[in-house]
């Protein structure tokens, strides 16, 4: 496990806690997501805002390997 530090700016004072949390993603699953990201971008013209395209992707994949199992990505081009 990892550990992140959380800060919290409480008035005059910063609050910091260490937890420890798995990262939401791995180096595979970022890949995925950026590829996926990469191919709505180009199917809408790379018109648009880069975040909606990664959230978009983050959904598609998480919807994808819930559904079937397998983690593999389709896409059409």
């Amino acid at each position: 496990m990892d550990n992140f530090t959380k800060k919290r700016n409480t008035g005059n004072t910063t609050q910091t806690t260490t937890t420890n949390e798995t990262c939401c993603c791995n180096d595979t699953d970022t890949r995925k997501i950026s590829e996926t990201a990469y191919f709505l971008a180009e199917k809408n013209g790379f018109q648009g805002n880069q975040v909606d395209y990664w959230l978009e992707a983050e959904k598609q994949i998480k919807n994808h390997t819930t559904n079937n199992g397998t983690g593999n990505v389709l896409r059409k081009r």
